[in-house]
């Protein structure tokens, strides 16, 4: 990830400097941030619409790379595939066989770089031309086979390819230098200033997580919280401590499922450490026994039984409370309806 972050001269005396996080109003650094992620979904676009055939995204964790691209092609209603951890060229040539019109969407597998055969894959999927004005950009991929397990294979693609990264192309390998030729390379460097802006509009919006709902206020200041553990860690702002972290830590507090304060919480997770001392007071919790946990689910049950009749309904809300499947649902609904 980028290195490219912008400091506000908050180290100088080694205490947090920043100004607690308060309802954001529209600013240059939201607007800059903005134009940034505008930029990414032009270019995701562009994929989805077959003005270009690749496009390689890279910058630092949190700042919404993810969340951009795939907000865009749903918002365009593209279809797309999300391959991730692992890609090998043989499993790369097989996922173009089984989708040749979708987006391919290749996001944390920066091992496939090291693979030349995923590069070579990779190369003949990014070329091509157009067989009429405005259609698609085909070409065929190929593999000519290795083994018995891997046998030849010939691939009409007409798709296109996006790939997420927290580092640039190691362009260093002739290889990759090529692959980088074929694809719309973008570095999304963001500043403190700007995360910060992003991460104080979202808190304005509130958050819900499990039938728990945080309002604007609760949301900021988590947020300032956020922002101070991390400043005085010395860290570059991150969304994903806020919104995966920080408010998931409150609403679990707020609920009594824990015994442990919500900034007690989000101070271990941002120093990667338990505290010596906790700053708020701690009740130990005896963890509920299988017994009451059923009792409590069926009791949920009861509840969603009451509110709706729709079956998906149903399923969004336990899963939205109690983070179970449809067969746990299904488990306690028949037990609720034999008591009954």
């Amino acid at each position: 990830m980028t290195d490219a972050i912008e400091r506000n001269g908050s180290f100088l005396d080694g205490a947090p400097t920043r100004p607690p996080a308060q309802p954001a109003t529209r600013n240059r650094h939201l607007e800059s941030l903005e134009r940034k992620l505008e930029l990414v979904r032009t270019f995701t676009r562009a994929v989805a619409e077959h003005l270009m055939t690749g496009f390689f995204l890279w910058g630092s964790g949190g700042i919404g790379k993810t969340y951009t691209v795939t907000q865009q092609l749903a918002a365009l209603e593209e279809n797309y595939k999300v391959w991730n951890s692992r890609v090998t060229g043989w499993g790369l040539i097989n996922n173009l066989e089984k989708y040749p019109s979708h987006v391919h969407l290749i996001e944390d597998a920066e091992s496939m770089f090291r693979d030349p055969r995923a590069i070579g894959v990779l190369r003949s999927a990014l070329d091509g031309h157009r067989q009429e004005a405005g259609g698609p950009i085909e070409r065929w991929v190929t593999w000519c086979g290795d083994s018995a397990a891997k046998k030849p294979k010939e691939v009409f693609f007409s798709g296109g390819i996006i790939i997420l990264s927290n580092s640039e192309l190691p362009s260093h390998k002739p290889e990759v230098a090529a692959l980088k030729t074929r694809l719309k390379t973008l570095q999304l460097a963001v500043t403190d200033e700007e995360l910060r802006a992003l991460m104080r509009s979202v808190s304005v919006k509130g958050y819900s997580l499990n039938g728990f709902t945080m309002t604007s206020e609760q949301c900021c200041e988590v947020c300032a919280f956020v922002e101070e553990e991390l400043n005085a860690m010395r860290s570059p702002l991150n969304m994903r401590v806020l919104v995966d972290g920080g408010f998931p830590a409150y609403v679990q507090h707020a609920a009594g499922d824990t015994g442990v304060h919500w900034k007690d919480v989000v101070r271990a997770m941002i120093r990667e450490q338990s505290p010596q001392v906790f700053t708020q007071p701690v009740t130990v919790r005896t963890p509920p026994s299988r017994t009451e946990r059923k009792a409590e689910h069926q009791k949920v049950v009861s509840e969603i039984l009451a509110q709706t009749k729709d079956r998906e309904g149903r399923l969004r809300l336990w899963r939205e409370r109690t983070g179970l499947e449809q067969s746990a649902f299904y488990a306690r609904k028949a037990e609720v309806e034999a008591e009954g």
